[in-house]
């Protein structure tokens, strides 16, 4: 029997039957469709570009941050601060 729970075919390969081997070979697991995997690749890469665009913003944030911290320091407004 086929290797996958609930599969009861005739085993062709890698104790796989012929749907189950197909699928292994297609997405990399014997249960998942292409259909699953074409969805979860979709996912996957909306994920990753809203990664991207928050990591952008991240490093704007930064930017400004440094900058501000800079102009305290060349002000002098850090040192005030600290002696309040």
């Amino acid at each position: 029997m086929c290797l996958v729970d609930g599969c009861d075919k005739k085993p062709i390969a890698k104790g796989l039957c012929a749907k189950h081997y197909m699928r292994q070979r297609r997405t990399g697991d014997p249960t998942l469709t292409m259909r699953i995997a074409r969805a979860t690749c979709a996912k996957i890469t909306k994920l990753e570009a809203e990664n991207t665009e928050l990591r952008e913003l991240l490093g704007e944030m930064r930017q400004q941050r440094d900058a501000w911290r800079e102009i305290a320091e060349r002000t002098g407004v850090l040192k005030q601060l600290a002696a309040h």
